[in-house]
């Protein structure tokens, strides 16, 4: 049996929201932007590979940089308001061409787990940069760097039930969650004096959040409603005493679509800068990168319904290293962001889960630099 356009609670506006938002609230990916530089601090070989182990829990928080209380899209879900935990590893990896040209790339691994919600996320990143001028170890150089990086997850998904605005759900889908990015960047260096050295950079980037599908389900009335999110219709199903239940309706009745909340263009600026510096085996660095995002729809529709959107992020990355070998150096790597996520996996952000993106959140990396 179906049914046309009805009036049903199901698919309220603020139900059909959080569908979206259970299955696209909170992941993670960093590019490490903050350390870009124009030439290393002293001589290097021709490459070099990072492999390194990401986490953040209850043992190693032990500063609190994940805000507590980070709880779901709305008020009124029962979501875990416990921060996540984190885990993943990452391998980065970069090549000189003669004397100005160099190529890189990296491949992150990031598994989310909170007590409802999980999710495994693949990142990637490739760039070339070129340097336009060398100045050695005793003069400003300056470097341009073209990149692309993005992030997909096969699906992200909410297993447990959650309560919003009187509406409750028991699961929560979103199929193919991908986003790409296009980045430009002129970075310079200038050494300070021996083994010393600060960093610049500026850039600007375009991107695209995309994703095939998003479902949910819903008990209404003793019935398990399946409920798809389209671009043209909302449908909801159901098998009942043999009978299958179908209401239908067009998101512009609800004054929701998926393709405006979730799926945007995005156009975005950052900069920033670090210092970086090495005496015998030791090496520190320390680096800020401030970033400011301007999205398609998504943002607009956040200030309509009266809520905040987050455009902007400020990330602070520091890490230290000890050189074991000639060419093996052991590192550890903090990094803390003050709008958990936002900008450094752009598929996490949407009309609902934007509220979480007001939360800081903080990733220790232990891993080895390995020169060659």
């Amino acid at each position: 049996m179906r049914l046309g356009h009805l009036n049903l609670p199901l698919l309220r506006r603020p139900a059909a929201a959080a569908a979206l938002s259970l299955a696209c609230s909170v992941v993670a990916a960093a590019p490490l932007d903050a350390l870009l530089s124009a030439a290393p601090v002293d001589d290097a070989g021709k490459g070099e590979l990072e492999l390194s182990y990401d986490m953040v829990n209850d043992s190693v928080d032990f500063l609190h940089l994940r805000s507590s209380g980070s709880g779901g899209p709305t008020s009124t879900t029962t979501a875990n308001p416990k921060p996540g935990d984190y885990k993943g590893f990452h391998a980065r990896g970069a090549y000189s061409i003669g004397d100005a040209w160099r190529i890189d790339g990296s491949a992150w691994h990031r598994s989310l787990d909170y007590r409802s919600f999980n999710a495994d996320v693949l990142s990637w990143q490739l760039g070339a940069q070129y340097r336009w001028l060398d100045g050695g170890t005793s003069s400003p150089s300056g470097a341009i760097r073209l990149s692309a990086w993005g992030n997909r997850a096969p699906d992200m998904r909410k297993s447990t039930s959650t309560t919003i605005e009187g509406i409750k759900f028991s699961s929560a889908t979103v199929t193919r969650p991908r986003d790409m990015q296009l980045q430009a960047d002129a970075i310079g260096t200038w050494p300070l004096r021996q083994h010393l050295a600060l960093n610049g950079f500026a850039g600007i980037g375009v991107g695209r959040v995309d994703f095939d599908h998003v479902s949910a389900t819903s008990k209404q009335k003793g019935c398990e409603y399946q409920v798809d999110f389209g671009p043209d219709l909302i449908v909801a199903t159901c098998n009942s005493g043999g009978q299958q239940i179908t209401l239908s309706a067009p998101p512009s009745a609800y004054g929701i679509n998926v393709d405006k909340e979730a799926k945007y263009d995005s156009r975005y600026l950052h900069f920033g800068g670090s210092v970086q510096w090495r005496s015998g085996p030791w090496r520190a660095r320390a680096g800020y990168q401030y970033l400011r995002m301007n999205r398609t729809n998504v943002d607009d529709i956040l200030v309509r319904r009266g809520e905040t959107p987050y455009k902007s992020n400020n990330v602070f990355i520091v890490d230290g290293g000890y050189q074991v070998t000639a060419h093996v150096m052991l590192f550890a790597r903090g990094q803390l962001m003050r709008n958990q996520f936002g900008g450094e996996i752009p598929m996490a952000y949407n009309t609902v889960s934007a509220r979480r993106f007001n939360q800081r959140y903080g990733i220790l990396s232990l891993g080895l630099n390995i020169s060659f």
